[in-house]
């Protein structure tokens, strides 16, 4: 009797694992539909325009990193136990030890997701997380969850769906309009900030940082200058960092007074939000 309930317990949990897994990927890809088919030329220009008014928080780099512990990130489901504020200090860490001289990177590595501040305000989590990509030109097969961009009313629409789109081949990607998102609202809080000394490679590195058609294939490629392209070896090193350095044991208070410095360097004083 009792190996009888032992195999009936094991059966339920295999099946409660497995329904909850199922349920994680239904969340998912529900995320990523809304992101694929609603961000269109029009939502960006919006939601840019809504949010580079800078005029809905004023706090430090610091402050920031304490806040975005209080929110979740609808697309880390798998992650969901990770706190933001602990991968933040993974994340800059691996940059750290792999590249111990470039201590802006270290930075960049260290708040390359603070943009999640947007969640505080209730702003919807697929405005915010998940993936980006450029819009007003053809959608790249490698977005994902490719299948939901059929239902964008741009993919239909004839000044955009054909390349180069709306813009000019090798127009330069500082010219060309992103999805909205927290890489691309970062960015823009960073390049408002006039004390932000943060270099170039740093900044690319944190406004392409979710843009896998760009950072990892040549899909975009013919919108890109050469400095574009010897740039995106930025993204990928922070990209590496970021995906798979989530569970390396970190003591924040023994590291925190050499951030401080990097903030105090780079990015001094309350930015506008």
């Amino acid at each position: 009797m009792n190996v009888y309930i032992l195999l009936g317990f094991i059966v339920c949990c295999i099946y409660s694992i497995h329904a909850s897994n199922q349920n994680i990927q239904d969340m998912r890809k529900q995320l990523y539909y809304d992101i694929n088919s609603k961000h269109t030329v029009e939502l960006a220009k919006e939601l840019k325009d809504k949010w580079c008014k800078f005029n809905t928080y004023n706090f430090t780099i610091m402050e920031a990193l304490d806040i975005i512990d209080t929110v979740n990130d609808a697309s880390a489901f798998a992650d969901i136990s990770n706190h933001n504020k602990m991968h933040a200090y993974q994340v800059a860490e691996c940059l750290r030890k792999n590249h111990p001289r470039e201590d802006w990177l270290h930075l960049v590595g260290l708040i390359h997701d603070l943009g999640k501040v947007m969640l505080l305000s209730g702003e919807e989590p697929w405005k915010v997380v998940g993936n980006t990509f450029p819009v007003g030109c053809p959608f790249s097969t490698h977005i994902v969850y490719p299948e939901a961009l059929q239902d964008n009313p741009d993919a239909n629409n004839v000044l955009y769906n054909t390349k180069p789109g709306m813009y000019e081949n090798n127009i330069g990607l500082d010219k060309v309009l992103m999805s909205w998102s927290h890489d691309e609202y970062l960015y823009h809080v960073l390049m408002n900030h006039k004390q932000s000394n943060i270099p170039k490679e740093g900044l690319f590195a944190i406004r392409y940082h979710s843009c896998a058609p760009l950072h990892s294939y040549t899909d975009y490629d013919y919108l890109c200058t050469q400095e574009d392209l010897d740039m995106k070896y930025w993204i990928q090193q922070l990209n590496l960092c970021d995906k798979f350095d989530k569970h390396s044991e970190i003591n924040i208070d023994d590291i925190q007074p050499y951030y401080e410095t990097l903030v105090q360097k780079y990015v001094p004083e309350n930015l506008e939000w």
